[in-house]
């Protein structure tokens, strides 16, 4: 028996092992996101902590220069320096422009809210993705992603209550945070068809590191000791963390990874309260409940 894949005839075995080959790319890219969050949240953790006492730009600069080390030590004891070659210079830019953008924005957000706050708000970004898979990927959106989508928007509503007496300006950052974040993980998707994950990374780092380098002189504040191990832990998790998000979208599709960044919800809220003693009040964890099914929602709909 033979199944027809629209003009081209493919037979039945063959389709089941791609069935099965994607479903384990599948597992492997869930793995890599859900590992890769870990990570996240911990260098948001450390970058947190740093910004108390350094200016944005020099906590960005330092910690991507930092990142770069250990890019660098990955590809001397991997594949060597060829693979850092771009294949899509243009592509590249526009990642690194867009990762500027979010790392600024992330940081400057928890310079001024509590980490299980910016983490609650920036779940609006598998949403976003979901939209965006359209237009940027090519991906199919079924029409219940719309649906999802309002209730994903009510969810953030819920945290960021506009007109109560808790809202603040400060809010909307992780907003402008997570669409930013979006835009650099669908410009991965895109770029992960002509360039290796490991050139994607250093190449964004790079152009972190020389957009926060003058801010970063003209703002300098001395680092202690400790200070540097810090930066050498964010730049180490940063690297770790970034890796193995890109992996997760060369392994699987957009639509099916992104929901499992809310398991960054459970670590910033265990490292906020250990560090910060940050407790999320009752509204957020509705609103980060909302946003979590609509996710989830959007993925089960993308999938078929």
């Amino acid at each position: 028996m033979e199944e027809e894949s629209g003009a081209v005839v493919v037979p039945r075995s063959a389709a089941v092992l791609s069935a099965a080959a994607e479903y384990k790319n599948a597992l492997k890219g869930i793995a890599a996101m859900i590992t890769g969050m870990a990570f996240l949240i911990l260098s948001d953790a450390v970058s947190k902590h740093l910004v108390q006492s350094h200016p944005i730009g020099q906590v960005m600069c330092v910690r991507q220069l930092a990142s770069l080390l250990f890019v660098a030590a990955f590809v001397a004891r991997g594949e060597g320096f060829r693979a850092l070659r771009p294949n899509n210079v243009r592509m590249q830019v526009l990642r690194g422009l867009a990762f500027v953008c979010s790392s600024y924005l992330i940081i400057l957000s928890l310079s001024l809210l509590p980490l299980p706050t910016v983490t609650a708000i920036t779940f609006s970004g598998p949403i976003m993705i979901a939209i965006m898979s359209a237009p940027f990927l090519g991906e199919r959106v079924a029409r219940v992603v719309w649906a999802a989508t309002l209730l994903g928007f009510t969810g953030m509503l819920f945290i960021i209550r506009p007109g109560s007496t808790d809202f603040t300006w400060a809010l909307l950052l992780p907003v402008a945070a997570a669409f930013a974040s979006s835009l650099r993980d669908i410009l991965a998707r895109i770029l992960a068809r002509t360039d290796d994950s490991i050139a994607i990374l250093f190449w964004s780092s790079v152009i972190v590191a020389l957009a926060a380098a003058p801010s970063a002189l003209l703002g300098w504040t001395a680092v202690s000791p400790i200070g540097w191990g810090l930066f050498l832990l964010a730049g180490l998790v940063n690297f770790c963390a970034h890796l193995l998000i890109i992996e997760s979208y060369r392994l699987a599709r957009a639509a099916v990874v992104a929901p499992f960044k809310y398991t960054s919800l459970l670590w910033s809220a265990v490292l906020g309260y250990l560090i910060w003693a940050d407790v999320p009040d009752g509204w957020v964890w509705v609103g980060a409940g909302i946003l979590v099914a609509s996710g989830l929602w959007i993925a089960r709909a993308q999938r078929h």
